[in-house]
């Protein structure tokens, strides 16, 4: 490996070992050679941006030398921290499964290499080599989970290690267009996080017509009212089109707010904060209907 990293730097950088990279464990030295004639080795500096958030960007990034950050902003644009990556690790894979765009600020710690594979490369690669893709479908799935949470306002404070323990206990499932969650009445069964698509919370008066509470957007949750305060369901959640969902049991709920009390704490702030917007609204369309009686 060192030989093939010397070959491939030229003599600009002294023999050392090849990082050891789980994406690219099935490959032989061979392979592997073939592959390094094919991609581009890049320099940065300590504090260099190697790419912004919103940039764009469908490559897939391999760190062979040295330690970068990714940070990501939040609803309210501020940057949080994600997690600090090194030798082996690899970023872009949100680029190259999504949209093409960079969904992350990474910015370079100390002097690093990177190897670039671009999103031709990397399918050719995922051709000969189903095992890649295995491999980056699974480190995506969890990059997704764990940026997921980080944002969340409800799981950020947690560490990491307690994160990983909270989100074993999701389940994803993919719900169509305009099907209904669950209608208001309904027993409270889950918590859901949105993965994609949009959740729309509303209710209906008496003459049927809807009063809207919310939409949920990606990366926010919902639901959690009943399952909280044991009650039934308040309002009706429907999907505005195709959605996933991670969904969390009231039993496995129970669990995860007994194991970290903090939690409770935080859920029952933004629980109480919700019921309170729900009934403004609720006493705002009132009003208005008593307005137009008196006309």
């Amino acid at each position: 490996m060192a030989q093939l990293y010397r070959e491939k730097t030229r003599e600009a950088k002294p023999l050392r070992s090849f990082p050891s990279i789980p994406l690219f464990s099935e490959l032989k030295e061979k392979e592997l050679q073939s592959l390094l004639d094919q991609v581009q080795v890049k320099i940065f500096s300590k504090e260099d941006f190697i790419c912004r958030e919103g940039g764009p960007g469908d490559s897939l990034m391999i760190l062979i030398r040295g330690e970068v950050e990714v940070r990501k902003k939040t609803a309210k644009d501020n940057e949080v921290w994600i997690r600090n990556l090194k030798e082996g690790d690899f970023f872009g894979e949100f680029g190259f499964f999504t949209d093409q765009k960079r969904h992350a600020t990474v910015k370079a710690l100390t002097e690093c290499e990177i190897l670039e594979v671009s999103k031709e490369e990397l399918n050719e690669l995922i051709k000969a080599y189903p095992g890649v893709k295995e491999v980056l479908n699974r480190l995506f799935r969890q990059r997704v989970l764990d940026t997921f949470f980080i944002l969340s306002p409800l799981f950020s404070p947690l560490s990491p290690k307690d994160r990983e323990e909270v989100f074993k206990r999701f389940h994803s499932r993919k719900v169509p267009e305009e099907t209904f969650i669950f209608q208001e009445g309904d027993t409270p069964t889950s918590l859901y996080l949105v993965k994609s698509g949009e959740v729309e919370i509303f209710t209906r008066d008496r003459q049927g017509k809807k009063i809207n509470f919310v939409t949920v957007k990606r990366g926010n949750f919902f639901g959690e009212i009943g399952p909280l305060f044991n009650r039934s369901r308040s309002a009706h959640a429907k999907t505005t089109g195709p959605t996933e969902l991670l969904e969390l049991t009231k039993e496995d709920l129970d669990l995860i707010l007994h194991r970290f009390p903090s939690l409770r704490l935080v859920l029952n702030e933004i629980s109480l904060k919700r019921l309170t917007r729900m009934k403004e609204l609720l006493s705002r369309n009132a009003v208005e209907k008593a307005k137009e009686a008196m006309v």
